[in-house]
């Protein structure tokens, strides 16, 4: 018995449907279709979009600044602004330290090397402590009172002698200098209550340099002024 021939391919292919409007289309409306999307996928459109609406003129400012941090953060667009690493050390300034190695003051010369290369991170309520010791010490040595804090030691007419004129320098110094002896007080005498912010205090102590350096130079005028007397 022979079997019949199944025909596999119909001659006239079954009439599209639109399926928005539920009637048929013919064959070249259907290849028409067919043809455009093939050549317009979702994928290439929405190249293209991102491509025309991402673009930026390169002489625009911000093109090579976006760049720039793009490429420090490997294209991570999430870390366009860079916030500033925060600092590990008590900046160690070298005419601070020769100062006091001038003024041949052991303990100072010592308490300064070590708030400098003590992690701040790690350690931060001992520095508080050290900081405000380093301080305390150092007014002493130029010649504060048993009686007197170092706050009110370098008063606005105390700073002017240094030769700081401006208003908003002595503000600075005495807003730093105020938190410093706070957190070192707090620190010191609390039970539990201690200062864990380094980063302010690293700050605080950067902020009063210029105050510390020009005591430092006091002492050793002080100095020299006894001996020539």
């Amino acid at each position: 018995m022979k079997w019949p021939l199944i025909d596999q391919a119909p001659k006239t292919p079954p009439a599209a449907l639109d399926h928005s409007s539920g009637r048929k289309i013919s064959k070249e409306t259907s290849d028409d279709a067919s043809t455009h999307d093939a050549g317009n996928s979702p994928t290439e459109n929405q190249t293209d979009r991102t491509t025309e609406e991402g673009s930026k003129d390169k002489t625009d400012p911000d093109f090579e600044r976006d760049n720039e941090v793009d490429s420090k953060n490997n294209g991570d667009h999430s870390g366009r602004h860079v916030r500033p690493s925060m600092q590990k050390y008590i900046q160690n300034h070298s005419n601070i330290l020769d100062g006091l190695k001038k003024i041949k003051s052991k303990k100072l010369e010592s308490l300064y090397c070590s708030l400098c290369n003590v992690s701040l991170y790690d350690n931060t309520p001992l520095l508080s402590v050290g900081c405000w010791a380093f301080l305390e010490s150092l007014a002493a040595l130029a010649g504060k009172g048993p009686n007197n804090d170092f706050i009110s030691f370098w008063s606005k007419e105390k700073v002017k002698a240094y030769g700081f004129q401006e208003k908003e320098t002595y503000n600075a110094f005495n807003q730093a200098v105020k938190r410093i002896s706070e957190h070192g007080n707090t620190t010191k005498h609390h039970g539990t209550s201690a200062n864990f912010y380094g980063h302010q205090l690293a700050n605080d102590m950067e902020a009063i340099a210029p105050l510390v350096n020009a005591c430092i130079e006091d002492i050793i005028k002080q100095s020299a002024e006894k001996k020539s007397g």
